[in-house]
């Protein structure tokens, strides 16, 4: 049985998250975003892996072949899209990343047991 477009399980996507470069790439896109736009503004391929390049510092491999692997993996959940000139974030993958940010996924809730009185 095949999947359409958009029929990831939650399996496929949070393994997608789980690669911190996949999460660096995410956050890169992300701060691109005018305020007043729907989509990220488009980056060109040199110009975000050179942000990525940056964020990651010396834990970053500029092998085309595997940063190309990174993007066409994000592009399968739809969490970025390529456009003639670059890449950008889809609506998707900006919700993840503010998701992320504000540690709704992260961050472990506990809640207290309540008694409840019966009637």
């Amino acid at each position: 049985m095949s999947r359409e477009c958009g029929d990831e399980l939650p399996g496929d996507v949070f393994r997608v998250l789980s690669h911190d470069l996949r999460l660096t790439v995410l956050d890169v896109l992300e701060r691109t975003q005018s305020a007043d736009e729907f989509a990220g503004d488009l980056l060109a391929y040199s110009d975000l892996a050179d942000r990525v390049a940056e964020r990651r510092s010396g834990n970053f491999s500029r092998d085309s072949g595997n940063l190309s692997y990174h993007f066409r993996t994000l592009r399968d959940v739809e969490f970025i899209e390529r456009v003639d000139g670059g890449y950008r974030i889809k609506q998707a993958g900006i919700r993840i990343v503010r998701a992320i940010r504000a540690g709704t996924i992260t961050d472990q809730r506990e809640f207290e047991a309540i008694t409840i009185d019966e009637p």
